[in-house]
């Protein structure tokens, strides 16, 4: 018995039988929130399984809905979202695609699967190249960043359609990114990439790489108006977690997760470890910051705190002087009430060297301060 519904997409890659325009695209768009922690290396990517296409990638992570997602795959295929590239050209020459699978860490979330495909457009020359497509086709050896990330569109381009699919037997579901922009490389590029897979310019790329309790059956085929229901198109915003493996997430994103209100949880925010997707006790986080602020060189100036302590001391000190000046008066008045001069020439001299020494010492602490 089929477990997806016959009003939903089914299977993958989803084919659309009209041809989109930018109009169309406009009136689907919509904001959408996914956030990706991209694997970074120091050393080109390569085919760990030439056969099959499969790039020795394995630790990139996503976040989606409250979801931790990890890397099974990525892998070079044939083209599968050509007709949704808008542009004629770009599209004829999407030969190949970077499709990745994403599994959940978690056991509830609503869509079990992420997979992302970023078409590879190949034409004469391509300004920028990719740094990850250079790596892959043997162009670039050296020790530079290598990320799946730089695969993807520039910056400005980085638009991507979004739909859901359903496969049989057991009625499970993927998201699916589709970045419409493509990634433009070269040709030489290109031919890099079949000849470091071990092909020949016109030899066929393997079927994609899903799990194996997804079964491929016959795709969904939208209609334009099925595409304006199914699909959105939004821009993928560049979000890089905080404290290198850490990110901070609200609470209320956790509500069957065990913690520790006054030992998890500050401001409102759980401090996640993305690589095991476990909330991490603050006095860790704290532990570890602290470890790399004694390697840190040291920042001159003032401190926080310095400068109140400065006017602090300076009070201290004129209010000290004020006082005793107050003591001796009242003592010297006690003693001689007619007296016409209260204060002795040696203490009035005494009194205000005191007093001008202060405050001239105080306005000098300040200056260097501040040229400090």
């Amino acid at each position: 018995m089929a477990k997806c519904s016959s009003n939903g997409n089914q299977s993958f890659p989803i084919d659309i039988n009209f041809t989109p325009t930018q109009d169309i695209y406009d009136g689907v768009k919509s904001g959408f929130s996914v956030e990706f922690n991209w694997q970074k290396r120091n050393t080109p990517p390569i085919f760990s399984n030439q056969a099959k296409g499969i790039l020795d990638e394995t630790s990139t992570t996503a976040r989606f809905q409250g979801a931790d997602y990890n890397l099974l795959s990525a892998q070079i295929t044939n083209a599968t979202h050509s007709k949704w590239i808008l542009s004629a050209d770009a599209s004829a020459a999407n030969r190949l695609d970077i499709f990745c699978v994403l599994k959940s860490r978690n056991a509830d979330a609503e869509y079990p699967y992420i997979f992302v495909v970023i078409p590879i457009i190949s034409m004469d020359s391509a300004i920028p190249e990719s740094n990850y497509l250079l790596g892959l086709a043997g162009l670039c050896s050296d020790k530079r960043v290598y990320t799946l990330e730089n695969a993807l569109p520039p910056d400005t381009s980085r638009n991507f359609a979004s739909y859901t699919t359903c496969f049989e037997p057991n009625g499970d579901k993927a998201l699916v990114l589709v970045f419409i922009n493509g990634r433009y490389t070269s040709l030489k590029t290109t031919n890099g990439i079949y000849e470091a897979a071990g092909r020949g310019p016109t030899t066929p790329w393997p079927a994609i790489n899903i799990p194996t309790s997804l079964t491929l059956t016959q795709p969904t085929q939208l209609t334009q108006n099925l595409f304006e229901k199914r699909v959105r198109i939004s821009a993928l915003a560049v979000r890089q977690t905080t404290g290198g493996q850490y990110r901070a997430d609200d609470t209320y994103a956790y509500t069957c997760v065990v913690m520790d209100p006054d030992r998890d949880v500050k401001d409102g925010k759980l401090i996640i470890d993305t690589v095991t997707g476990n909330p991490v006790p603050l006095n860790q986080v704290l532990l570890e910051r602290d470890k790399v602020r004694e390697f840190e060189i040291p920042v001159s100036g003032l401190k926080p705190g310095q400068l109140e302590m400065a006017v602090a001391i300076f009070l201290g000190i004129l209010l000290g002087i004020l006082v005793i000046i107050a003591i001796v008066y009242i003592v010297l008045r006690y003693r001689d009430p007619n007296a016409p001069s209260i204060f002795p020439s040696w203490f009035q001299q005494v009194s205000g060297i005191s007093i001008t020494a202060v405050l001239f010492a105080f306005i000098g602490f300040m200056i260097g301060i501040f040229i400090h």
